[in-house]
């Protein structure tokens, strides 16, 4: 399926894998995006102690822009042609029970405005 999908784009697609069990929450998400891609998102270094609700919050705080960074390297890299994805998302259920849904939102959008074909 996925190279049939492939000769109707005309071109190389970019494509990204997600699995929600493996990647259990948005930070890991987004570093797997990022990796996938060939760029950092700024997070991989980071350790945090789950427990610990102090380093959550800030890490949270570092993830919004890091996410809106791959984000926007997704739609457009480098203010190249738009990039044709594909992104394959298993055990999609994950995601949709993440607090606020914020990466799964923002990857339907790309999905709506035509940048990308989700295969869930």
């Amino acid at each position: 399926a996925l190279t049939s999908l492939q000769a109707k784009i005309n071109e190389k697609p970019v494509i990204i894998k997600l699995d929600g069990l493996v990647e259990q929450n948005d930070r890991q998400s987004v570093i797997s995006i990022a990796a996938q891609i060939g760029i950092k998102s700024g997070l991989e270094d980071d350790s945090i102690d789950e427990e610990d609700i102090l380093e959550q919050e800030l890490a949270n705080a570092k993830l919004y822009p890091a996410m809106h960074a791959v984000l926007s390297a997704l739609k457009n890299k480098d203010n190249e042609n738009p990039r044709r994805i594909i992104m394959i998302i298993e055990n999609v259920l994950e995601f949709a029970k993440r607090p606020m849904q914020i990466l799964l939102y923002n990857l339907l959008d790309l999905a709506r405005d035509g940048r990308c074909i989700l295969g869930l």
